[in-house]
């Protein structure tokens, strides 16, 4: 039985129909990423910056990898070093998923050119954010000594954009994020790429280029040591630390690789070398990480303590946290009385969010003309849609 081709009319239809039910499904997502980004990812980002600075009540200079390195001594060279190889290794095995894709290689290959602009963008993007974040900290040192007004803090804040610095970054960042949408959305309905290709591509460089930029620093921070201590008649040899230390560790996972080899092998003649080979992989592998115990013992006291309240604090919550649960999703299954009350009790904290949340969701995207969402989109001349109310007919869609 042969199926009818769609006719043009209809076939745009569809894909109309297609990119609404996608921009709901991305809309309901927006809430969720944004609180992801500020509560999740933002600190630990703002930490980072602010690690890289001489930090006080406000923000001072910049100083590099100087912190890492007052805390973890020439060891920190190394954690920098591994990090950009594993932001680059991690880029290349989603390239590697990437050409396991024969149906799709070619594509997804060709969404890495306006992955490559996404990518400059967000990179630009945080360089903004890392200049004004300064500037508007700063704000109570600028208004010092100024009369307090009203909006005398409104305004500081909005002259922190008009500094040159980050007025000028600013200018970047949207130049090069308007273009990163246009080519993006030209290349999905160019070449006909989906989204979440589009996603990939800009993961895959923006990988590479987080990998350059740790790289990078890295260098650049071990240069400068080790011409800071030839200037002092001293010798540091940072990069023969990060290749043994990286060798062991090479050598250490290859142990482990051959020790689970070892329950396989067939015979105890096998099974003895196996071994043998494992224990002087291990042998080797602590022999060339050898200077860790000495960067260790040179560390500074408060970040050993710091590391020491950590694994106690891990030891002993974690497994007295699970042993609970356990416990209580065990008793819960067992035919007690009142077991359903019991169920509910301990599910409502969990449950509760979600039930607000979808009462919330379900305001924003109500059918009314005067709902949040139809406001928005009719702001840019769209009529009001009904959302969740809109009927599917996939059947006539074939």
């Amino acid at each position: 039985m042969t199926v009818p081709a769609l006719s043009p009319s209809h076939h745009r239809s569809r894909q109309r129909r297609v990119l609404v039910e996608n921009l709901t499904a991305y809309a309901f997502l927006l809430p969720a990423g944004l609180l992801i980004f500020v509560f999740g990812l933002f600190p630990v980002g703002f930490a980072f910056f602010v690690s890289l600075h001489r930090w006080r009540r406000f923000p001072g200079e910049y100083v590099g990898l100087s912190n890492f390195v007052r805390g973890l001594d020439e060891f920190a060279y190394v954690l920098f070093f591994w990090l950009a190889l594993g932001a680059l290794g991690y880029g290349l095995m989603l390239l590697w998923r990437v050409w396991k894709e024969p149906a799709q290689r070619l594509r997804t290959l060709s969404t890495l050119i306006p992955g490559a602009l996404n990518s400059y963008s967000i990179l630009t993007l945080i360089s903004w954010i890392g200049v004004l974040i300064p500037l508007i900290i700063n704000i109570p040192q600028r208004v010092r000594g100024q009369e307090r007004v009203p909006g005398l803090f409104v305004n500081e804040l909005a002259a922190s954009f008009q500094f040159p610095e980050a007025f000028t970054v600013g200018n970047q960042f949207l130049l090069a994020g308007l273009a990163a949408l246009g080519l993006s959305l030209a290349w999905m309905f160019i070449v006909k790429v989906s989204f979440a290709q589009v996603v990939r591509g800009t993961s895959i460089t923006l990988l590479a280029g987080i990998s350059f930029l740790i790289f990078q620093l890295t260098t650049s921070e071990v240069q400068t040591a080790i011409t800071a201590a030839q200037e002092s008649g001293e010798t540091l040899p940072i990069w023969s630390q990060v290749i043994f230390i990286t060798l062991g560790v090479l050598l250490l996972v290859a142990a482990f690789w051959l020790w689970q080899r070892a329950f396989k092998a067939e015979g105890n003649r096998r099974f003895v070398g196996i071994v043998l080979a494992a224990i002087s992989l291990m042998i080797g592998g602590y022999a060339l990480a050898a200077e860790l115990p000495r960067v260790l013992a040179n560390a500074d006291s408060n970040v050993l303590s710091g590391f020491n309240i950590t694994v106690m604090f891990a030891l002993g919550t974690v497994p007295f946290q699970l042993a609970i649960g356990l416990g209580l999703a065990y008793l819960l299954f067992q035919n007690i009385k009142g077991k359903s009350f019991f169920r509910i009790v301990y599910f409502m904290p969990y449950i509760m969010p979600f039930v607000a949340t979808s009462i919330v969701f379900n305001i924003i995207f109500s059918q009314r003309p005067s709902s949040l969402i139809n406001n928005l989109i009719g702001a840019f001349g769209v009529a009001p849609q009904k959302w969740l109310l809109e009927p599917t007919d996939r059947k006539s869609t074939r």
